[in-house]
């Protein structure tokens, strides 16, 4: 029509380059994004969408200019967008809104292939994404999680995809009915109490619940522990006398390495209280000795009992009343002994003594402290190394000691019940109460 428009009125029309540089004005507006391209429903239409089906979570046909909600998918790059593509995505686990170019309506059905599990990381990044956290402070989010903790809820996750792929739901915005159905699944099948409440914990990273709901949930989780109550692991306990007993016999000037790496690594587990992985954690650049008055250790590594108000700190006077049960002496013996064989990077306290020699597991640590144990006559059958907290700490408080001071030395918070409600317990008892009353029965006999 232009070329007809020309024609009538004696003009002609030709073709030619101009460079960027010489047409700055029509260059730049070729290239500029015209806002009134970036087609939306009107907001009207769109808060009535809300009020009636609720706010979406995603917004699938968008740009930065025209999105309607906090998250989006653009058409092309852009660095604010979740993905590049709707198409090439999948929306099962989203509740969205769409409003594509209605070029694109016959395209615009969900793909048929499972949301496959992307990992705990990707899991964690998009849920964290959903719920409006920058990309920069997601990896600061993910790394108040420990390895443990994250191994776990990998578990919870992938069993959560797989059970939301089976049902064709959202694994990033399930119902509360979802939720529970998955948790009485579980429990169905076998799961303990902890175990529940550990894919509980998990699920809260993924999305959120109303205050109504995570009542109900606990409420659940009761139900849970009086279906199948929790009890604590042991019911009683060990006299840590009978194997400070044995480890006194233990004359630590000749001991051989092996003999000596047991015995310290028992002494250390008995009279601070800590778990097993405490004592890997312990570096020997952080063992400070005051003039044979005391040993102070500094523990700076980040353990579970770890927190930014509370520094992890051993301290032991030197035992002058009984030298064979001087934890201070026997670490300076051990070091002494094991310094021949530490390489320049082996600064972790206990080696293992038997070719090629490594720094010690937890795993380790607890066989040598469960060798001690059964050699002091302890049934290891029913106690294991972690024992060694109770038997201690239940000695303590028999003994009088103040709680805040057990619960410091064990690396208890202040205001903790983990002692009173899990490690306190009673010596076991060589008879029981029937047999016991059958003695004193034998011992009144009539004359």
């Amino acid at each position: 029509m232009i070329w007809d428009w020309c024609e009538n009125r004696n003009i002609m029309l030709f073709a030619s380059y101009i460079n960027t540089r010489d047409n700055i004005e029509a260059d730049k507006e070729s290239r500029s994004r015209d806002i009134e391209t970036e087609f939306e429903l009107n907001s009207l239409a769109f808060n009535e969408i809300v009020d009636t089906f609720g706010l979406p979570q995603i917004d699938l046909f968008a740009s930065n200019l025209n999105t309607k909600c906090a998250t989006y998918v653009s058409w092309h790059r852009d660095p604010d967008c979740y993905a590049v593509d709707a198409f090439t995505i999948s929306w099962r686990q989203f509740f969205f809104y769409a409003f594509p170019p209605f070029s694109l309506i016959p395209r615009g059905t969900t793909p048929v292939a499972p949301n496959p599990y992307p990992g705990c990381r990707e899991a964690l990044r998009r849920a964290f994404q959903l719920r409006g956290v920058p990309d920069a402070a997601i990896p600061t989010l993910r790394a108040s999680l420990s390895k443990n903790t994250q191994k776990q809820y990998n578990s919870t996750f992938v069993k959560w995809w797989k059970w939301c792929n089976d049902r064709k739901t959202s694994q990033l915005q399930p119902s509360i009915k979802n939720l529970m159905e998955f948790l009485q699944t579980e429990f169905e099948n076998g799961a303990s109490y902890a175990t529940v409440n550990t894919h509980r914990s998990a699920l809260a990273l993924l999305f959120s619940l109303s205050e109504e709901d995570k009542l109900l949930i606990q409420r659940f989780l009761k139900g849970v522990y009086k279906t199948k109550p929790v009890f604590p692991k042991y019911k009683y306990t060990w006299d840590p006398t009978i194997v400070l007993t044995y480890l006194e016999n233990q004359h630590t000037k000749s001991l051989s390495l092996a003999d000596l790496t047991l015995k310290a690594a028992s002494l250390l587990a008995l009279t601070s209280a800590h778990r097993i992985q405490t004592l890997t954690k312990i570096n020997i650049n952080d063992i400070k000795v005051y003039e044979n008055d005391r040993m102070d250790i500094g523990i700076f590594e980040i353990l579970k009992t770890s927190h930014p108000t509370r520094n992890q700190f051993l301290s032991f006077r030197f035992f002058t009343e009984k030298p064979e049960l001087c934890v201070a002496s026997t670490l300076l013996r051990y070091l002494e002994i094991t310094k021949p064989f530490r390489g320049e990077n082996d600064k972790q306290l206990f080696l293992t003594f038997k070719k090629p020699v490594h720094p010690a597991s937890s795993q380790t640590i607890s066989r040598w402290v469960k060798s001690v144990l059964k050699k002091s006559g302890i049934d290891t059958d029913t106690f294991k190394s972690h024992s060694t907290r109770h038997a201690v700490t239940s000695a303590a408080a028999r003994g009088g000691i103040n709680m805040d001071a057990i619960r410091e030395a064990a690396g208890w918070t202040p205001k903790s019940d983990v002692f009173n409600r899990f490690y306190n317990r009673p010596v076991a008892s060589k008879l029981n109460f029937a047999e016991a009353v059958l003695k004193l029965r034998n011992s009144h006999t009539p004359n």
